[in-house]
């Protein structure tokens, strides 16, 4: 078989050893790479390893056709023959199959033969593979910073004007009292209360809070359109006190000297005023003493609570006081033997009591100038001073009538009436036919109807009758059932110790100890 001329000249000898000196042509190359994807294609078609075995080695073979130069490494030609001979093993990393070496195409003994084992490979089953490793993420976005703001309600101000003095709009302001019922409070705001409102970190309106009393705060929480609105309770720690001493001019000096809170001063004086006339009937060297609850709030008094028991002696006569919440609920304050110190109604629907007007049937009208009765008391009080039920009962009427203004009639059975007049403003928590109790607030004081001044007009009717409330013999409250007097008695006895053992005490001149060890 005769070369072409240019493969002879490849392998002319120019060395002296007799030995040719081999180059590779570029046919030669070519036929090598044939020979080794033929031996690959033997591998594959006598492998008896699994999938996965196969898989990798299509995967060697397609990687090795796609390079531009063979893998002469793997496989050798001898030129004499024509014949391919294995290379050394290659390498295989423990934790990854790998598929025969092309020593299973040169009829090599099994001992011989590398196998997967021998190049450290095993089953997926004994070896699984390892789970990707996971990232902790611990940066978490920030919270917006909350911004608050508190503003005092001022003589004269409304919300409006508040919610435009914080840059706040109308719309605003009607999503805010219209977070539910509880929103209702801010209709009711006085000089003096704070309003804080608070921001998100976008410097918009995400609520408000406001004091209503001691006890109680107003929460509104929301954004945009969507506010909500409640009442939260504060748990208040309740300290017992107590204070006395002897007249001298006035109970109300004498109340100041002997550091009572004028709030307990006028409450005592309220629980006797069924039995003492405190405008003409007190005497120098009358003598007082109350047990009361002091209120804090963290450690601070913040208020005054409820008095428990009381004693005021009137030109020798000793009238004496217990606080008893009865089976249903209903509070009220009563003698040793049980009955109870007020009556059915109070005598004023006003804290504030300054008269500008009795009754008077022959009275000349001060806006008709005519000969008009006055059937009622006018009780002259700053405008929104709240008007308070003066006994439990009914609301019959609630409306505009006449000379009247805003008036309010309640029914108290089939014998008494009571009404009240010239109101700027209805509460709103009660209706017409609405169930009231003594003391409830049922509106704000106002100059509505035929009136000069803001002042209250109330009336007391007895069978539709007008009476004279400031004269009229009122009817007892009612005394404590007979089924609860052996509760009653316990709490009575124990309470009036304490006040005899206060009075020893403060009568004598010895410094003040607790008396209720």
């Amino acid at each position: 078989m005769k070369f072409p001329s240019s493969i002879r000249q490849d392998y002319k000898q120019p060395m002296a050893s007799g030995r040719p000196a081999v180059r590779r042509h570029p046919l030669v190359r070519w036929g090598a790479l044939a020979a080794s994807l033929a031996a690959l294609g033997v591998v594959l078609a006598n492998s008896k390893e699994p999938e996965e075995i196969r898989a990798a080695t299509e995967n060697s073979s397609r990687a090795v056709a796609a390079t531009s130069e063979p893998a002469f490494e793997t496989v050798r030609i001898d030129l004499s023959t024509g014949e391919a001979s294995p290379a050394e093993p290659l390498a295989v990393a423990p934790d990854e199959p790998a598929g025969p070496t092309p020593a299973a195409a040169s009829g090599a003994s099994p001992a011989d033969k590398p196998t997967a084992e021998s190049l450290g490979w095993r089953s997926p089953a004994d070896h699984p593979p390892k789970p990707p490793a996971t990232v902790a993420t611990t940066a978490t976005e920030p919270e917006p910073a909350l911004r608050s703001e508190t503003l005092t309600v001022e003589k004269g101000d409304t919300l409006a004007a508040i919610f435009s003095r914080m840059d706040l709009s109308a719309t605003q302001l009607y999503h805010v009292v219209h977070a539910g019922k509880p929103a209702e409070a801010l209709k009711h705001i006085r000089p003096g209360q704070q309003i804080t409102f608070h921001f998100d970190g976008d410097d918009r309106l995400a609520g408000l809070s406001l004091d209503l009393d001691a006890r109680r705060t107003l929460s509104i929480e929301g954004s945009g359109k969507s506010f909500t609105a409640q009442i939260d309770e504060h748990p208040l720690e309740r300290r017992v006190a107590f204070a006395g001493g002897i007249i001298e001019d006035s109970l109300y000096n004498a109340g100041q000297a002997a550091g009572m809170p004028v709030d307990i001063i006028m409450e005592m004086a309220n629980i006797f005023s069924w039995k003492v006339d405190f405008i003409r009937n007190v005497r120098q060297g009358d003598r007082f003493a109350v047990m009361y609850e002091e209120l804090y709030k963290d450690g601070e008094k913040i208020g005054n609570g409820e008095i428990l028991a009381a004693a005021f002696t009137n030109r020798g006569e000793e009238f004496r006081a217990t606080r008893f919440e009865m089976a249903d609920g209903r509070v009220d304050y009563f003698e040793p033997n049980g009955e109870s110190l007020r009556r059915a109604f109070n005598r004023y629907p006003v804290d504030v009591v300054r008269i500008s007007s009795r009754f008077n049937p022959n009275r000349m009208h001060p806006i008709l100038k005519k000969r008009r009765p006055h059937n009622g008391t006018d009780f002259a009080a700053r405008t929104g001073t709240p008007i308070k039920a003066t006994g439990d009962g009914t609301i019959s009427f609630r409306g505009w009538k006449g000379g009247y203004g805003r008036v309010i009639y309640i029914r108290h059975n089939e014998k008494y009436t009571t009404i009240y007049g010239h109101m700027s403003a209805f509460d709103k928590d009660f209706r017409q036919g609405s169930r009231v109790s003594r003391g409830d607030v049922i509106g704000y004081v106002g100059s509505t109807g035929h009136a000069t001044g803001p002042h209250v007009h109330y009336e007391y009717r007895v069978n539709g009758v007008p009476r004279n409330s400031e004269k009229v013999e009122l009817p007892q409250a009612a005394s404590v059932p007979a089924g609860q007097m052996d509760a009653f008695n316990r709490i009575s006895a124990k309470r009036l110790a304490q006040i005899d053992r206060f009075e020893a005490v403060k009568l004598a001149g010895k410094p003040a100890e607790n008396p209720g060890g």
